[in-house]
């Protein structure tokens, strides 16, 4: 995985300090999946198959989480399995964006996130270049 520091918004007394890069996920006779999430409590993770990692705190502080609202949008490749395109959403739960490979697939998304506080008419971070990748390969697939 790849992580780099994205563009960084700041509105009062909260920063958006969430990263941008590349999560992949390799799998063999089974689907693969990778995914980001941005949780409730302003955890920003990876997801890998069953691995979860912590990458950094999206705001921070991050019991101001709930101030804000995230919206996705599909820059290019693969419609994300899981997840809501071009539509606000708040953080009454976890938001999660996810790709799955089925066996002998590669499926790949480029993200851009935008976050703005609750009721808000536009953004005032972005995080662009996310990539999701999910390669799949069965046993007697070079």
């Amino acid at each position: 995985m790849t992580i780099m520091v994205a563009f960084l918004g700041n509105e009062g007394t909260s920063t958006i300090t969430a990263v941008s890069g590349v999560v992949e996920a390799f799998s063999v006779g089974a689907p693969a999946i990778a995914g980001i999430r941005f949780k409730t409590t302003g955890l920003e993770e990876s997801i890998q198959g069953n691995f979860v990692t912590g990458l950094t705190n999206w705001v921070n502080p991050s019991s101001s989480a709930s101030n804000w609202e995230i919206r996705a949008t599909l820059d290019s490749g693969n419609t994300p399995t899981t997840g809501s395109l071009g539509v606000w959403q708040n953080f009454s739960v976890d938001r999660v964006w996810t790709i799955e490979a089925a066996v002998n697939q590669i499926r790949s998304s480029t993200l851009t996130f935008e976050f703005r506080k609750v009721g808000g008419s536009s953004a005032e971070a972005t995080v662009s270049g996310t990539v999701l990748t999910a390669n799949a390969k069965d046993f007697f697939t070079p």
